[in-house]
């Protein structure tokens, strides 16, 4: 698949399975991350920043910088920002507290097994949980002090 911002090839990330999230609930945090993605859009002095959240695994820790699964840059100390045009994504590691485990454990006891998605998973840490107090939508407009000057009398064509 190809990404919609900048038409490269998209890696596959490896989604979770169910017994990796059960062994991440019972302890196993050090090689899974919570993500918070902002995508910043400029067009015409109006910024648009969308938010959400992603459960991603941790491919590689050197010291400071750490790769993840599916993002080609590593995140140099908990963060990274990639510029494409007049777009602007920018990676954040969140810290993963015991509401975010009790969040996680809620949504697999709710699904269970047979049901269990890893996509599904992602969308309801963003738009469901009470984690998407962190993923609320901005809008910026840029130069509000200017006024629109009506230009018909110059140019009547």
């Amino acid at each position: 698949m190809d990404c919609k911002v900048c038409n490269n090839r998209m890696i596959k990330t490896s989604d979770f399975t169910y017994d990796e999230i059960l062994d991440f609930i019972n302890g196993e945090k050090e090689f899974y991350s919570l993500i918070l993605v902002e995508k910043e859009k400029n067009l015409f002095g109006h910024i648009e920043v969308k938010k959400s959240l992603n459960f991603r695994k941790i491919k590689e820790i050197n010291k400071n910088k750490i790769k993840l699964y599916g993002l080609a840059s590593p995140l140099t100390d908990g963060k990274v920002s990639i510029n494409i045009d007049n777009f602007k994504i920018t990676y954040s590691i969140i810290e993963i507290t015991d509401e975010v485990v009790k969040i996680i454990k809620s949504y697999v006891e709710q699904t269970g097994k047979k049901y269990f998605s890893n996509t599904k998973l992602n969308n309801y840490l963003w738009k469901k949980s009470s984690l998407k107090r962190l993923c609320e939508f901005e809008k910026i407009e840029l130069n509000k002090s200017e006024e629109f000057v009506d230009l018909d009398e110059e140019f009547p064509f």
